[in-house]
């Protein structure tokens, strides 16, 4: 079961990299299922998390089809402004995990780059990349120290994607209306 979900989140990471509006039914789906695994393996707020990116992906189902140029133009720099900031503190907060800080909880970083993530790719902000692969990198080893050598090796698999994706999301300047 765990190895058709993880060939299943692929799948939709791979469609999400190439915006394709099914990703987000087939992470609805998959969620469901994930939410479960992860409240097994002993990480519950992760698993809370995968509940409110469920709402997340709703959302960008119903939305994928309107471009970010069409919006106006506080939404862009409102989203844009999200993003830069998000983005910075995940970086600090992963640095300051790395140094040691118990300020930091891997588990909480995790929540923090997971709704990041699907935030920004709920906009189709590119940063919403950069999002994913801290959270790929510390859930790998949060993976290795629970022993779970599989999982972690399958989320590898995710950051090659996650660089792809952040290199064929390269939107052209958006054309505000006014």
């Amino acid at each position: 079961m765990d190895f058709i979900l993880s060939v299943l989140r692929l799948v939709a990471c791979y469609l999400l990299v190439v915006k394709n509006q099914a990703a987000w039914a087939l992470i609805l789906i998959t969620n469901l299922f994930k939410i479960l695994v992860l409240y097994k393996i002993g990480l519950p707020l992760l698993s809370i998390s995968k509940l409110m990116t469920s709402c997340l992906s709703c959302v960008a189902w119903c939305f994928w089809h309107q471009e970010p140029q069409k919006w106006p133009k506080w939404a862009n720099v409102a989203i844009d402004g999200y993003a830069y900031v998000s983005i910075v503190t995940l970086g600090f907060m992963s640095m300051l995990m790395v140094a040691g800080s118990s300020f930091v909880d891997k588990e909480v970083l995790i929540v923090a780059c997971n709704l990041t993530g699907y935030l920004l790719a709920a906009f189709k902000q590119r940063f919403c990349w950069a999002a994913w692969v801290i959270y790929d990198l510390v859930l790998i080893d949060v993976f290795l120290q629970l022993g779970m050598i599989l999982s972690a090796m399958v989320t590898m698999l995710y950051l090659p994607l996650a660089l792809l994706g952040a290199y064929k999301w390269q939107l052209p300047k958006p054309d505000y209306q006014t």
